[in-house]
């Protein structure tokens, strides 16, 4: 196995492929999408996706999150490596294995959170000449590395995303206009008026309907009190009078004629 055969070997191992039915899908979603003042700024979708659609979707947004994360530092480091390893060649300078472990170790320190699969297809990239504005005869920057790195994951990232997205929108409902509004505002009022009164009325039904029942209750457990107590219940006219109220009356009226005692300082 030649070279060049290995790397695009590994390179396809850990790549995720292209998805047209994922791209289908989300296409049709984001036809019928909206955002705006009128869903809070949040994606609104007027073509929801079907149940089939959703897991599919669920599926492609494991694979692409797993790829996403995919980060080899051994990986990234042997192919920064063959990569400069190029521009030795070309210019017939070779470096020892220590230097050209050290330039490994400060690219590979630059592309921290970068999938391994981008940094291989932009070092293979670089290789074969074919990185746009990056040199044929002197080593790249870290910078132009990483960029040319995210550049090549982005679309799957944004896929992703996308996908993301598409799972939580909620259903579009289109606001109803001003002048449905007036229209249907005095009916909704109305219907509050008589729900009101409805339920007024089913308040005193109820009252009216367990009043003697608790009536009783009461004056049951007022009678058993004044019982307990030894006492002859007490009454205000028909009305049951309990042992607390009578001790607050009369200590009330035991107050107020402290007070009208002229003898009394």
């Amino acid at each position: 196995m030649t070279e060049s055969t290995e790397i695009a070997r590994r390179i396809s191992s850990r790549t995720p492929a292209h998805s047209h039915e994922a791209r289908d899908i989300i296409e049709r979603c984001f036809s019928g999408s909206v955002c705006d003042s009128s869903t809070g700024y949040k994606i609104a979708l007027i073509n929801m996706p079907s149940e089939a659609a959703r897991g599919r979707l669920t599926a492609r947004h494991a694979e692409l999150m797993k790829a996403l994360r995919d980060h080899d530092r051994t990986e990234i480091g042997a192919a920064i490596s063959e990569m400069l390893m190029s521009y030795d060649v070309a210019k017939k300078k070779y470096k020892t294995k220590k230097d050209l472990a050290v330039d490994a170790a400060k690219y590979t320190q630059e592309l921290r959170g970068v999938p391994t699969w981008a940094v291989q297809i932009a070092c293979e990239r670089i290789r074969m000449g074919t990185a746009p504005d990056i040199s044929h005869v002197y080593e790249p920057t870290t910078i132009q590395v990483r960029v040319l790195a995210v550049s090549i994951a982005a679309p799957f990232k944004t896929e992703a995303i996308n996908i993301g997205n598409i799972m939580a929108a909620e259903r579009y409902r289109e606001p109803v206009s001003v002048e449905e509004q007036a229209r249907v505002a005095p009916l909704i009022r109305e219907l509050a008026d008589n729900m009101k009164l409805k339920l007024e009325a089913d308040y005193r039904d109820q009252q009216e309907r367990y009043a003697p029942r608790a009536k009783a209750i009461s004056e049951d457990a007022i009678k058993r009190e004044y019982a307990a107590r030894g006492e002859r219940p007490r009454y205000a006219g028909d009305a049951l009078i309990s042992p607390s109220l009578v001790k607050q009356i009369e200590q009330k009226k035991q107050e107020q004629a402290g007070q009208s005692d002229p003898m009394v300082l």
